[in-house]
């Protein structure tokens, strides 16, 4: 399977025109069809220009990192250096990264590393993301090598692996705990220091991707037109221009291309009575209906 996309269900040729929405051509008895969708950036700094608005915390040598027009990968790159008083150093997000980024949950953060003054890489933190009283901390021992661009990218779902800590202690974090804190984003740090001597450290290509169906704000709603044997499914909040695949109890789909305010709807006829259930696979999302006997 090609990267961005994911294998759907089967899918029936009754496409429908509504309002403009394409209610999609479909393949009956065949293998499962390929479904494609792109994942929005909501922000990104390749540093091309200057330091787009990072900063540094914790003890570094200045608060305002280096701008290094070469050496990024490629072209340019932000570094900051660390003065050793016993505490770690963060590369800070500018505002275009924080605030309401609940479109992001699913999708990902990536950047990459380059250490180049660092005899020992034993710390295992590598992101926080902060909000609400809630840090999300992401920790592995997949740390850089020493004089080489170390390129990372972190899922932002609960299936990742962060913890969540707060006053009380820390735990797995939910779902519940990643759309909170990414819906209240005051505060994305990429470490910027792996041991307990002088680290000299650059960061560069930070992408924050939405999740394939904008993350926490895409809806989906079903309804039983008039009583009747006619199912009408409507996607809300997707991204725009993207294809996905609206289904009925599981096997009944349609692809459906959302409009420019990432809003699509499939129709369903000739439903049986009873309750069903529509569902929406790549956003991971479920509506029950029930029709009329």
């Amino acid at each position: 399977m090609k990267p961005g996309h994911r294998s759907g269900p089967r899918v029936r040729r009754d496409g429908m025109l509504h309002t403009g929405l394409l209610i999609g051509a479909a393949f009956a008895g065949l293998a499962a069809p390929t479904i494609a969708w792109a994942q929005a950036v909501i922000a990104s700094s390749d540093f091309e220009t200057g330091s787009d608005g990072w900063f540094a915390v914790g003890d570094p040598q200045c608060p305002h990192p280096e701008y290094w027009g070469v050496g990024g990968n490629p072209g340019g790159r932000i570094r900051i250096i660390d003065v050793q008083e016993g505490v770690w150093m963060w590369f800070a997000a500018p505002a275009k990264f924080i605030g309401d980024q609940s479109a992001a949950y699913g999708g990902s953060l990536s950047f990459d590393i380059l250490l180049e003054n660092s005899s020992d890489t034993g710390n295992l933190t590598k992101v926080w993301l902060i909000g609400d009283g809630i840090r999300l901390v992401m920790a592995t021992t997949d740390n850089p090598p020493r004089n080489t661009w170390h390129a990372y990218r972190f899922n932002l779902d609960e299936s990742e692996g962060w913890m969540a800590r707060d006053c009380v202690g820390g735990r797995e974090a939910t779902r519940e705990d990643m759309i909170h804190v990414l819906s209240n984003l005051s505060a994305l740090l990429i470490q910027g220091e792996y041991s307990g001597g002088r680290d000299v450290c650059s960061l560069d290509n930070v992408v924050l991707l939405s999740g394939p169906c904008n993350g926490a704000i895409s809806r989906l709603t079903a309804s039983c037109k008039d009583g009747s044997s006619t199912v009408v499914v409507k996607l809300k909040g997707a991204l725009s221009g993207a294809d996905y695949a609206i289904c009925l109890d599981g096997a009944d789909c349609v692809m459906v291309a959302t409009n420019a305010r990432g809003r699509a709807k499939a129709v369903f006829e000739n439903v049986a009575p009873g309750e069903h259930e529509a569902s929406a696979p790549d956003c991971g999302l479920t509506a029950v209906v029930v029709c009329g006997e």
